[in-house]
């Protein structure tokens, strides 16, 4: 058996980096970045969730099973404007 710095030494030795290429993203698959990518532009333009969900008050869920009503709508890029009330 070899040591680790003989080892290290041996694959610095054997491995050699490839070159780079640019190929189309519909070739891309199961290869590797040879650096990293930036966006040119930010996408979304806003700080946006892309969640899908229910907002429900902690204090109306005391008791449970409850059913509850959809008072309003959020879309990304905009928050809820209305209120909500205690049920």
């Amino acid at each position: 058996m070899i040591g680790f710095e003989e080892a290290v030494a041996l694959v610095a030795e054997i491995a050699k980096p490839l070159r780079k290429e640019s190929i189309a993203i519909d070739q891309a698959s199961g290869r590797f970045l040879a650096e990293p990518v930036i966006a040119k532009v930010t996408a979304p333009a806003k700080d946006v969730s892309a969640m899908d969900g229910y907002a429900i008050r902690g204090e109306d869920i005391a008791e449970i099973p409850k059913a509850f009503s959809v008072i309003g709508e959020s879309f990304a890029g905009s928050g809820y404007v209305g209120t909500v009330e205690p049920d």
